[in-house]
């Protein structure tokens, strides 16, 4: 903080750290792969694809060697696990050592199963050991010491790993209200349903849907991989249909403005990466029920170009009106203003 109260810093920068140090990360669909790997993470992405490997080589052999002290299916189980890290690994979040830890523990959790699931243990305890360093390089001997609480683990010694609580949200803008609250006469309905609902099991709510969701990603992410792929994956293996896409900035804008059930907000990409906007891969996206074939999303009459629009997303997020009220965008993220009792008067 005192290096962003010395502009040494953008405020940028400081709302990446900030939610870094809250626990949320940008590398999220949940926890979605980085665009561009740093060089931890290529090394990490090296480590872990050599070691899979490895083992996928084995095949059998290791239920040969385990058959020996009555556990004859380890290998086979070994190799299943290796096998989904290598499918998962596409969505690890590479440049943050210590929940790429997590992540692979949850996918030997998910694929190896049985007793196998005490592994997720020493994946846990090593995640713990790296957590105060997520976010930064790990040097070796962070490695050595998340490796030895992993042993310990693996003896019995470590009887309780806990697991830190970790949100999700993976988006930024520079608002003083939620993105509910832009649109008073709709607010208003939102504030009349939340008084009038009465159901025996579901509780009260204003907004039926989440601001930051896998699906909101997807919707502005679509035209870069990986996400083009998780896209498909999502909408079972095709597109969603064009008419509701991500196509029309001002189309969007006024569907978080008026539709009753879309309160996205903006993602990170939109203040510094312009490609999510065009159609550099030539993919066929589909075609609306007016005929329109999609491609790159329309800009509003005021941007010249895709650089201009995503520039200027930048330009107001450092200006000083934004410095000068930042952190009341902080009370409302992490602060008091988070508190129900405050957004109920909004």
């Amino acid at each position: 903080m005192k290096r962003w109260a010395r502009w040494e810093i953008s405020n940028f920068d400081y709302l990446m750290q900030l939610n870094t140090l809250a626990g949320r990360s940008y590398n999220d669909i949940t926890q979605r792969r980085p665009l561009q790997l740093s060089e931890q993470g290529q090394v990490l992405e090296i480590a872990i694809e050599t070691a899979a490997n490895v083992i996928l080589d084995l095949k059998d052999s290791p239920n040969d060697w385990v058959s020996k002290v009555g556990d004859g299916d380890c290998g086979s189980t070994m190799y299943r696990g290796a096998k989904a890290i290598l499918e998962d690994i596409k969505n690890y979040p590479l440049n943050d050592a210590a929940e790429t830890v997590n992540e692979i523990g949850s996918t030997i959790r998910r694929a190896m199963g049985g007793s196998r699931n005490k592994y997720t243990i020493f994946y846990k305890a090593a995640y713990t050991q790296l957590k105060p360093s997520s976010g930064s390089v790990v040097t070796p001997k962070q490695w050595d010491e998340a490796l030895a609480l992993l042993l310990l683990a693996n003896m019995g010694v470590l009887l309780l790993v806990r697991e830190p609580r970790l949100s999700k949200e993976n988006v930024f803008i520079f608002s003083l209200i939620i993105i509910g609250a832009l649109n008073p006469d709709r607010l208003k309905k939102f504030q009349e349903r939340y008084a009038s609902f009465n159901d025996p099991v579901i509780p009260k709510f204003h907004y039926g849907s989440h601001y930051s969701s896998a699906g909101t990603v997807l919707y502005y992410l679509v035209r870069v991989e990986p996400f083009t792929t998780l896209a498909i994956k999502l909408q079972c293996e095709k597109f969603d249909h064009a008419d509701r896409m991500f196509s029309d900035v001002s189309t969007t804008w006024n569907g978080v403005l008026e539709d009753m059930s879309d309160v996205k907000e903006l993602l990170l990409e939109l203040f510094y990466l312009p490609e999510v906007l065009t159609n550099k891969n030539s993919i066929d996206f589909g075609t609306t029920q007016l005929g329109e074939k999609l491609d790159t999303v329309r800009l509003p009459p005021w941007a010249e170009n895709l650089v201009y629009f995503v520039h200027k997303h930048w330009m107001v997020l450092e200006s000083e009106y934004a410095s000068a009220h930042l952190h009341e965008w902080i009370d409302l993220i992490f602060g008091y203003a988070l508190a129900s009792s405050f957004l109920l008067v909004l």
